[in-house]
């Protein structure tokens, strides 16, 4: 274990600070917090905090409708743990990106994104993930026009949260499907 200093606590204490502030809905006072302590973990070199506080600003900042700020922190994010090697952080940080572009209507990026996401988190076997993965892929796929990729992934999606008998994947994974039936005008799929 490593020694953390003052300055870690305190970097530590802001981020909670400014999950509290989110909490309470004041979201100025929460990116103020993240803020500083990105400023904070900067200073000290600490690059693993650093995109851990970049994430928590992406999420601030989506939650504030910047959504091309929160691309950008994401991305920067994104950079700092495949630096690290943090190959499930990264991946997160892309199948969030992809529901950012979807959020925007960009729907092509969004399919790109999704589908790094997965091969990120499938390179270190989470299998989890994964699932998400392939439910972004399939949402950002309808979007873009392309059904049967929807429901391939979709019906892949299923068959690996049933796989893995995770019960929370498997129930977000049975809405995602009848969410694109319906969408597609199948009620009795859905």
């Amino acid at each position: 274990s490593r020694d953390i200093g003052p300055e870690g606590f305190q970097g530590n204490a802001l981020g909670q600070l400014a999950t509290a502030w989110s909490a309470l809905g004041d979201l100025q006072l929460a990116i103020a917090a993240a803020d500083s302590g990105l400023a904070l973990a900067r200073a000290l070199g600490e690059q693993q905090e650093v995109a851990a506080t970049l994430e928590v600003l992406a999420d601030l900042h989506a939650q504030a409708g910047n959504l091309r700020l929160a691309l950008v922190r994401l991305r920067e994010a994104d950079s700092l743990d495949a630096l690290l090697g943090l190959a499930l952080e990264r991946g997160t940080n892309l199948r969030r990106s992809a529901a950012i572009l979807l959020e925007l209507g960009e729907a092509a990026p969004a399919v790109s994104r999704a589908g790094e996401a997965l091969a990120a988190h499938r390179m270190v076997g989470a299998q989890a993930e994964m699932v998400y993965d392939r439910l972004q892929l399939a949402l950002a796929a309808a979007a873009n026009g392309d059904r049967r990729r929807a429901e391939a992934e979709t019906d892949s999606a299923l068959a690996e949260a049933k796989r893995i008998a995770n019960p929370s994947a498997l129930r977000d994974a049975a809405t995602v499907s009848a969410r694109l039936a319906l969408e597609a005008g199948d009620p009795r799929e859905a």
